[in-house]
């Protein structure tokens, strides 16, 4: 189940993240490296993220502080994501990783999550061709023994 999506990162010193990148969704797959598997259901948790619900938040979010005309633009390209093809979605790799650590008093070192920047985020097939610089980004953090991920604007969002 690794792709070249997977960080090589162990969180909680034993779950792994990979992704998957399909067009307007993006799978995201949690691998628990300590289970012994009978199936894959067993060590691997997947959920969906999809590009329509994060540009559909965006534009609820930014209502009040931002025009009518860009709410709506927003709304817009949302809605046409929901009908364009895959193969016209491209995110084209990663900017930035951080990490996230601490360093025990033994010198171990233990990976509590980490967050991903997406460079950049191309949308084609839309009346317009949408090129998003540094407006995405995943974070996976290990807290009170559960893998929280969270979807969100980067720098430039």
């Amino acid at each position: 189940m690794l792709d070249i999506y997977t960080f090589k990162i162990p969180i909680a010193n034993s779950l792994l993240v990979s992704l998957s990148l399909s067009g307007s969704y993006i799978w995201v797959r949690i691998i628990d490296m300590t289970r012994e598997a009978r199936d894959e259901s067993d060590y691997i948790r997947s959920l969906r993220i999809a590009l329509y619900g994060y540009f559909v938040n965006i534009a609820d979010n930014m209502l009040s502080s931002t025009s009518k005309n860009d709410f709506k633009r927003l709304r817009e390209i949302a809605n046409d994501i929901l009908d364009i093809p895959p193969q016209y979605v491209e995110y084209k790799s990663y900017d930035k990783i951080f990490i996230i650590a601490s360093i025990h008093d033994d010198g171990t070192v233990f990976y509590k999550g980490f967050i991903i920047q997406f460079e950049k985020l191309i949308i084609n097939g839309l009346k317009t061709k949408i090129l998003i610089h540094k407006a995405f980004s995943l974070s996976f953090i290990f807290e009170n023994n559960k893998m929280v991920v969270q979807v969100g604007t980067g720098e430039g969002g």
